[in-house]
């Protein structure tokens, strides 16, 4: 009879911490713009929003007084520009408080 073969040593299984990536751009939370972070941040964006209702109330007068057409462009570019001022004013609050920052109280 022969003998069985030996079973070739094994090291036992360890379990291994999977190796950590470097911190990359989605891990970190910056600022979406340096004003976000600024204690003026509200005035920033009440600026922005009033630079739109101008253009916007611009472009209405235009319409009535100039050219129909060129005049409800402009109003509409305004309010497209103060909507996305507007929203620019959400993210910020809300990055704010995701950060410790305070956001809309």
């Amino acid at each position: 009879m022969t003998e069985p073969e030996p079973e070739p040593e094994t090291e036992p299984e360890t379990e291994t911490e999977p190796e950590t990536e470097p911190e990359t751009e989605r891990d970190v939370d910056p600022a979406p713009s340096p004003a976000a972070a600024a204690a003026n941040w509200r005035t920033v964006v009440a600026v922005d929003i009033g630079v739109g209702v101008a253009v916007l109330v611009v472009g209405v007068v235009l319409a009535f007084v100039w050219q129909p057409v060129l005049g409800a462009g402009l109003a509409s570019l305004g309010l497209v520009y103060a909507s996305l001022a507007w929203r620019r004013g959400q993210r910020w609050a809300a990055w704010r408080r995701r950060n410790g920052l305070g956001g809309r109280s």
